[in-house]
């Protein structure tokens, strides 16, 4: 028997292979990431990109975005981040949901870039195809702690594994 809830069968996480898909181990990353090529070569890039995920130890619902200014103030990078321009427009997607999504929760939410995240979809797709609007939107698997929704619900934390 095989669980995971985002690996392949051959027990790679998926998230993890957004720069050099491989169209036999992973084809629907690798037709997923063709097809967005093919939409920015006429065109048609999308103006949002969202990779949903559930959290299996932080509560709520929240995003994590890409920012080139957050990620490099958050490093300590000696760069002086007044003189680049970026775009906050990234903000407004995540704004929004906490005014009208009782589950949703803002201060939750990260833009910052870690190197680690390097291979995952939003980070690829933002990086390589310009979407500046891209996201992996977390679910929890432990319930809310503010709003309509709060409960005291625990599941515990599972893995990329393979079981006999």
């Amino acid at each position: 028997m095989f669980y995971s809830h985002r690996c392949s069968l051959s027990a790679d996480d998926l998230n993890r292979q957004w720069l050099k898909p491989n169209p036999n181990l992973s084809p629907t990353v690798y037709h997923t990431k063709g097809f967005l090529y093919y939409l920015n070569s006429i065109g048609r890039t999308p103006m949002v990109f969202c990779d949903y995920h559930g959290h299996s130890r932080k509560k709520n619902v929240f995003l994590y975005g890409c920012s080139v200014k957050e990620t490099l103030w958050q490093s300590g990078s000696p760069v002086n981040t007044s003189s680049i321009k970026e775009d906050p427009g990234y903000r407004t997607i995540a704004k929004t949901l906490d005014r009208i999504a009782p589950a949703f929760s803002f201060n939750s939410c990260n833009f910052l870039v870690e190197k680690s995240r390097a291979s995952t979809a939003r980070v690829v797709v933002w990086r390589e195809m310009g979407v500046l609007r891209s996201y992996t939107m977390e679910s929890t698997y432990n319930g809310c702690d503010q709003g309509i929704y709060k409960v005291r619900h625990q599941v515990p934390h599972v893995s990329c594994m393979n079981y006999d």
